[in-house]
């Protein structure tokens, strides 16, 4: 058993899916649209996708930078932050139960979420 519960954060924490599952020939697909892209070259992209958190999932867009670091390789991350409301996942009743425990005037429904992850595609 996990005494500190991290395993169950883990779980009901870790479902972003942007698009497609990225395995082997989904990064392949994604690198062969950005062949033209010098090495080195920026290209800013909207990405339409879904944002799943504890078994509740909810449409997002996501604006993103894709930097080509190699033939093989692309550097992508957000350009802006995305908000993530924990009332439209069904979280704000623990975030009211926080702020009570912690004897907090204001804790924040909302969250900014940034990421940046390296894809690398084998040719």
């Amino acid at each position: 058993m996990d005494p500190k519960g991290r395993g169950e954060r883990r779980r009901r924490f870790t479902s972003l899916r942007l698009q497609r599952e990225c395995g082997r020939r989904a990064i392949a697909r994604v690198a062969r649209r950005f062949d033209a892209l010098p090495v080195g070259g920026t290209a800013d992209v909207q990405l339409n996708g879904t944002l799943t958190i504890a078994g509740q999932s909810n449409p997002l867009v996501a604006d993103l930078r894709i930097v080509k670091l190699s033939r093989n390789a692309l550097l992508v991350g957000t350009r802006v932050p995305i908000i993530v409301s924990l009332k439209e996942y069904g979280l704000q009743d623990g975030v009211d139960a926080l702020r009570n425990v912690m004897n907090l005037n204001v804790l924040s429904g909302s969250a900014l979420v940034t990421f940046s992850v390296v894809l690398r595609a084998d040719r």
